[in-house]
């Protein structure tokens, strides 16, 4: 009888914890290539934030400027520096002032670029200043 209960208790073999370590470091593979995903996208979307924060300034920068004074034509290229955690990232705007009405109304378009992971993007604004 004490031989049938010593039997019963013999614990785990190698090959049974070589197989769950296995499949547990999977897992864990799985988990994090998932934080690294939720990671990339919510910097994408931070750098996209302070692109859209640029273009809505330099738009509201043209908004208080006096009508006669808006010229028709392309707006310089700037960069603008951002810090993101311990990087940081350089912002290229440009834009372009046309006539959408004689004498009444301007359209200005605001263009913001970057570069992440050598991917460009740009994100683009575009507002409507009268008399």
């Amino acid at each position: 009888m004490e031989q049938a209960v010593l039997r019963n208790n013999r614990g785990f073999t190698l090959l049974e914890t070589v197989i769950a370590m296995t499949i547990l470091t999977i897992m864990m593979l799985g988990t994090l290539q998932a934080l690294i995903g939720t990671y990339s996208f919510a910097r994408n979307n931070t750098l996209r934030d302070h692109a859209v924060k640029i273009a809505e300034e330099m738009l509201t920068d043209y908004r208080n400027t006096p009508f006669p004074a808006l010229a028709n034509g392309s707006i310089t290229a700037t960069q603008h520096t951002r810090q993101l955690n311990d990087a940081a990232i350089i912002f290229t705007s440009q834009g372009v002032i046309t006539e959408e009405v004689s004498g009444v109304a301007k359209s200005v378009r605001i263009d913001v670029s970057w570069t992440n992971k050598g991917i460009q993007h740009t994100v683009s604004s575009t507002t409507i200043v009268g008399l």
